[in-house]
């Protein structure tokens, strides 16, 4: 079911809030490092196995 909730206005009159969502829209995105162990070509093989496997109940 989609949500049309991004789409509405909304208006912040407390401070503290103000400074807070102005601190989430302003912080930089930190990068999340990747395990290359679970990325390997096996374990992706091993994967699609799963959920071919899955898929075919």
């Amino acid at each position: 079911m989609a949500t049309v909730s991004f789409d509405k206005e909304f208006i912040i009159k407390d401070k503290e809030y103000i400074n807070k969502f102005s601190k989430i829209i302003l912080e930089e995105n930190k990068t999340k490092k990747i395990d290359i162990e679970k990325v390997s070509e096996t374990n992706m093989e091993r994967g699609r196995i799963l959920l071919k496997q899955y898929l075919s109940r």
